[in-house]
């Protein structure tokens, strides 16, 4: 189990420390040629100083620099993505969130999304319910693709391929 009224107040208050930095960085290149950002090295930080404290026997994952920290007791981890969408984040675009998972022993059991650009939060409780915000929110089941669906996607290694 976890509690979601901890969790929900977390990711606000990371998305607080997120919003301190955007419009304000310049982001650096990793060595697997992705952006990283002083706001994606303090919300992980944060993050992870706060669940460390509040699960000492679970795990951590987090995006940056492959952070791992395996869990002292059972097979729970919680998988940290502190900027999803770091190059909109950089590039001064709305378009980017906050992210935390929650696995035990391989399966998802929990998540919590934020975009602090406009306050929604997207998360799971222990019984298995979706919320957006304080609402109960349903996940579309996806269709699937055929001859008139279109996939655009725009990457920097469209100019190299």
């Amino acid at each position: 189990m976890y509690d979601v009224d901890f969790m929900k107040d977390l990711i606000r208050s990371a998305g607080t420390l997120a919003m301190e930095h955007f419009l304000k960085v310049k982001p650096a290149w990793k060595a697997n040629q992705t952006y990283v950002t002083d706001a994606d090295l303090a919300v992980q930080e944060y993050l992870k100083k706060r669940l460390d404290a509040h699960f000492p026997d679970d795990g951590i994952i987090a995006e940056e620099y492959d952070l791992q920290k395996p869990p002292t007791v059972g097979e729970r981890y919680w998988v940290i993505d502190p900027i999803d969408g770091t190059s909109a984040f950089a590039a001064g675009l709305p378009v980017w969130g906050i992210a935390i998972g929650l696995v035990e022993g391989g399966d998802p059991i929990g998540g919590f999304f934020l975009l602090p650009t406009t306050g929604d939060l997207f998360y799971t409780t222990p019984d298995g319910q979706v919320w957006r915000n304080e609402r109960s929110a349903h996940l579309k089941t996806p269709e699937p693709l055929h001859r008139e669906s279109v996939l655009l996607t725009v990457s920097r290694f469209d100019r190299e391929y």
